[in-house]
């Protein structure tokens, strides 16, 4: 009897250890930032300050970037590198962020580009698209919901 409360006791060990395994696929840590993976994504990439993730058709990726850089710097970069951005979008509160959005074009690509800042971290995140089908209209809920996602990993 001993014995089987033993084996059993391992097995719920097992299964529960299978489970969390899952659901740590769902979530990706760039530095000290957590997020959920959107559906249908899987992360390529990840460093300490970069993410990258692809769509399961190939046709959207999503670049995170987790940096203390100055937006206008950053920008500078990207427009330097062949971006051309079509002025604000929008700019809203989403969550713990202020976020500014901003439509462009590079190559073949079509996208978005959010700066995400508190006051105390800065997130910055391009949702790019091959398929002009796949823009969204109006706001991108898939990037609001990562951006909702986005907490502190202490």
């Amino acid at each position: 009897m001993k014995y089987k409360i033993l084996f059993l006791f391992l097995m719920v060990l097992v299964l529960a250890s299978n489970v969390s395994a899952a659901e740590s696929d769902d979530v990706g840590i760039i530095g000290d930032k957590v997020f959920t993976v959107p559906e249908d994504f899987e992360i390529i990439n990840i460093t300490n300050q970069y993410a990258f993730l692809e769509s399961s058709d190939k046709n959207q990726t999503i670049v995170i970037m987790v940096r203390d850089t100055d937006p206008d710097k950053l920008f500078g970069m990207y427009e330097r590198a062949g971006y051309e951005f079509n002025g604000t979008f929008d700019t809203y509160q989403r969550g713990i962020y202020h976020v500014n959005e901003t439509s462009f074009t590079y190559q073949d690509f079509i996208g978005l580009y959010f700066a995400c800042d508190n006051g105390d971290d800065r997130v910055y995140i391009l949702h790019s698209f091959l398929n002009e089908d796949d823009f969204p209209d109006g706001k991108d809920k898939l990037i609001l919901e990562l951006i909702s996602s986005l907490q502190d990993n202490y």
